[in-house]
Formats: structure tokens, sequence, C-alpha cells
């Protein structure tokens, strides 16, 4: 298990290696001058454009650009937005954990909703239920993110006034609808991945044998069954996770939530390379991490993995 460990996170390293040189590239890449949105409507003087052209690196070839930002990365320090005069890390701190609940909520509802109806499915697979769980999930990823969070916040937000349609002023509550939204595409993929696992396990001699055996249907299930077909399921919700907190750009502007994915969007749209590169590159580091935790994971769910 120890070599597995090693060997998977020095596989890491020349992926956030390649990841980083392609964001910072490609946040250079973007058009636009950000000294120059620094000073809005009104040009700047030349020594203040100089002076901040020079403390930027703004001045020197991109690459070294490059290499000295990622100096700095290693030390834990993420630059300075130039528009904001504020500390990358600042502002991560400010904006994360918005983030990070809405995450963490719409993982809640992928394993409630998602599990449930995967295992009522494969439990009563060609029946009603069965059919119901795969057309309402085709529906689900096939309907876009921002159709989804306008039409449930003018239906349950304005029409019905159950839940609030923007802002965190509500606590919980506010999270509760854009957590949905950001979960439903998940939470498809985890009703079927979920269906077709506990299907094919249910097929399997140990189950069979099991149920020959006399063990009650609910102990086949749980104990036998289940426990083995959730392991794929594991891994997609770990992996996912990485993934939510670092792609709620659509769900945090239509709900106007202060969180990563709205401060990047804005970001882009004022060339804030900073913060453009910087949340990229930290959402990055935070999709390794659950990717590197997930496959640790795996192995010791099935020592299999680790030996091949």
């Amino acid at each position: 298990m120890v070599r597995y460990t090693i060997r998977r996170i020095l596989l890491i390293i020349p992926t956030f290696i390649g990841a980083s040189a392609l964001i910072f590239f490609a946040g250079f890449a973007l058009p636009g001058d950000p000294v120059s949105a620094f000073g809005g409507e009104r040009a700047l003087p030349e020594a203040t454009r100089n002076a901040l052209i020079e403390r930027y690196r703004l001045d020197q070839p991109v690459f070294d650009q490059y290499l000295g930002y990622m100096g700095d990365v290693l030390t834990g320090d993420f630059g300075e937005s130039v528009l904001r005069r504020r500390s990358i890390n600042d502002i991560f701190a400010e904006t994360f954990p918005n983030t990070l609940r809405l995450a963490a909520l719409a993982v809640v509802f992928e394993l409630v909703i998602g599990l449930l109806a995967g295992i009522v499915a494969a439990l009563r697979k060609g029946k009603f239920l069965d059919s119901l769980v795969l057309v309402s999930t085709i529906i689900a990823i096939s309907i876009p993110v921002f159709v989804l969070g306008f039409s449930l916040q003018y239906i349950v937000g304005v029409q019905w006034q159950i839940l609030p349609v923007a802002g965190l002023q509500e606590g919980f509550r506010s999270l509760i609808l854009p957590a949905f939204v950001l979960g439903t595409l998940s939470l498809a993929y985890v009703a079927r991945l979920t269906r077709t696992s506990l299907a094919e396990t249910l097929r399997e001699d140990y189950v069979r044998t099991a149920q020959a055996k006399g063990l009650r249907h609910s102990r086949v299930i749980g104990r036998h069954a289940l426990r083995n077909a959730l392991i794929p399921v594991i891994t997609f919700i770990g992996i996912d996770l990485g993934a939510l907190m670092g792609g709620a750009i659509v769900t945090e502007t239509i709900f106007n939530i202060n969180g990563v994915g709205f401060n990047l969007f804005r970001a882009i749209g004022t060339r804030d390379n900073a913060i453009v590169v910087g949340f990229t590159l930290i959402a990055v580091m935070i999709y390794l991490t659950m990717s590197l935790i997930v496959d640790l994971l795996y192995a010791a769910l099935d020592p299999r993995i680790r030996y091949e």
C-alpha cells in the first residue's frame, strides 16, 4: 500500500506542472490589459503604469513570469489582484467557505436522492419505478444548468416563494436551491451508476449463495450486494466533490453567491489574470487531491487495485 501511495503521489507532480503551465499561459493569452483596466476610464500616469508593470512582472517574458509565479506558489503565495489590490489568498479564504458549503450540500443531494433512486431502480429493474428513474435521469442530464437554475428560481422562489432566489442572507435555506441545481447532473449520474452496479452485483454467485442460505433479503442487499456495488459510486462522488468546488461558476453566478466560481467569472470579465490563474490553479490542486484520496480509498476497499 505504501508503494502504491508513493507512486500515485509522484504521478500528480507532472500533472500539476502541466496543468499550471497551461492555465498560466492561457490566462495571459486573454485579450485586454489589466494595468489599463486598473485606472478605469482614466488613463494612468506613465510612472504609475510602469511601477505596476514592474511590480506584477508584466515587463518580463511570459515564461519568466511563469517561473517566478510558480516559485511564489510553492511558498503558498498565489499573488495579488491588480484591480482589487488584495492578496489572492485573502480573496480565496473569503469566498471558498461559501463554495465548500454549496458543494458539500450538493453531494448530500447526490447521496440521498441519487443512491436511493439507483437502489430502487436496481431492485425493480424492468418495472415502472426503474423506467421512471431512467427517464428522470435522462431529463436531468439533458437540461442545461442555467435553464434549470432560472426555472427553479422562478417557480420555487418567485411563484411559490418557498426558498430565497439569490444571496446567502438566510443561511442554510439560501443554499438549498443552488445546491440542488449544482448537484442535479451528478445526481442523475449517481442514480444510473448505482442502478447498473447494483444490478450486476445482484447476479454474482456470492449473492445467490447468500440467498440460498436463507438470509433475510434486506441483509443480502445491504451487507453483501450494496457494499460491493457502491465502490464505483464512491469513486465518482469523491472525484465529483473536487469538480463541484471548482465548477460552480454558472450556479454561483445565477444565484449571486459570493463564492469561488462567482469571483472567477467576474475576474474573467475584468481581465484580472491573478484571480483567474490563482483560483483555477487552486481548483486543480483540490481536484488532484480528491482524486488521490479516492484512489487510495479504492485501493483500500479493493486490494486488487494496488497490485495491478
